[in-house]
């Protein structure tokens, strides 16, 4: 009796595990994409704080921090287009390691491994910098387009970081030979990780799985079809490639000498740098027609109607088709002709 009486109160004394220090974890989805994110913590015994870094680079301070043995919860504040969201994380430690459940902005939650590379004390979070504020937007005068909902094939719900110049002149080839052109799919879009940089001029460069953009307009064009691609106002894409922030004009001039003929402008780090606000996309626009009228479609990503709502665009053509799943049915891209200087008076239902 005395022997489980000793046992029975040394388990209920066990300290908690000191998780003080810079964590990392990497995985890489199942599509190739690499995620890097790190969790620097500071644990006196009592309250777990600190904050994490996401893949995009964004700190986030941790709050509710809490410690009993080897397990652990903490709450992340996000903003997630103008409305805080908080996302509760729960974990373990296990031989040396953390095991965390990380929630994903549209539901569920992802198993990530992160190990201790430091036990020195965290440095304090860093203060985020400011937002920009952006000059009120010119009026876009309207130019009739999107007036019907922009139909055609997009790359990445099938092929994500696969997509290739070949692949989009198969797609192209495709569309013509079963029908779909015929029956009013007129866009082939690229999606993203499609870019490889920038020159020393600042000009958005391609990658090798896209040797010409302006060769393959040209070829999608000659199949009386149109040529989409990809881009960010923040400054990397949702893949972490290169973004348009701070090269809006002269990634308007590029697309236009492409032959370009729709942007697909999503928002993904340009929460870093711009507050909530319709003007983004408004000034995308203004440089689109200053470059080349023949860009006639913004596609603005918001991940679902009320964010974009929230960021004052008029939402008139939501895509309920190829989102998935965990995002819900007003998710994937949010279609805004209202940029256009489009005003229909009764947008369709779904």
């Amino acid at each position: 009796m005395r022997y489980i009486l000793i046992t029975l109160l040394t388990a209920l004394s066990l300290p908690a595990a000191d998780l003080t220090g810079l964590w990392t974890a990497s995985m890489t989805t199942p599509d190739g994409q690499p995620i890097v994110m790190s969790l620097s913590l500071q644990y006196d015994g009592k309250s777990l704080t600190g904050y994490m870094t996401d893949p995009m680079g964004q700190n986030n301070a941790i709050s509710n921090g809490k410690v009993d043995g080897d397990e652990l919860s903490f709450t992340i504040v996000r903003d997630m287009f103008g409305e805080e969201r908080k996302m509760d994380h729960n974990g373990r430690l296990s031989n040396g390691e953390l095991i965390l459940n990380v929630p994903r902005p549209g539901g569920g939650v992802r198993e990530m491994t992160f190990k201790r590379v430091s036990s020195e004390a965290p440095a304090p979070l860093p203060p985020a910098p400011p937002k920009i504020k952006l000059p009120p937007a010119a009026s876009v005068p309207g130019n009739g387009l999107a007036t019907t909902p922009p139909m055609g094939w997009n790359s990445w719900n099938k092929f994500k970081r696969g997509v290739t110049d070949q692949l989009v002149r198969e797609t192209a080839d495709a569309m013509v030979a079963n029908g779909m052109k015929d029956a009013g799919y007129m866009y082939v879009n690229i999606d993203d990780t499609w870019e490889a940089g920038r020159d020393a001029g600042g000009n958005i460069l391609t990658n090798e799985r896209f040797p010409n953009m302006k060769a393959l307009a040209d070829y999608v064009h000659s199949k009386g079809l149109k040529l989409g691609i990809y881009s960010s106002p923040g400054p990397k894409t949702c893949a972490r490639f290169e973004g348009s922030f701070q090269h809006e004009e002269q990634d308007a001039k590029t697309y236009a000498a492409w032959g370009i003929d729709y942007l697909k402008y999503d928002w993904c780090s340009a929460a870093g740098v711009y507050k909530p606000d319709a003007r983004v996309y408004r000034h995308a626009q203004e440089r689109l027609h200053a470059a080349a009228a023949e860009i006639r479609f913004v596609s603005a990503n918001a991940w679902d109607v009320a964010g974009a709502q929230r960021c004052g665009l008029r939402v008139v053509w939501v895509n309920r088709h190829g989102a998935p799943p965990e995002y819900g049915l007003d998710a994937a891209a949010v279609e805004v002709a209202d940029l256009h200087g489009v005003h229909a008076a009764d947008p369709p239902g779904p």
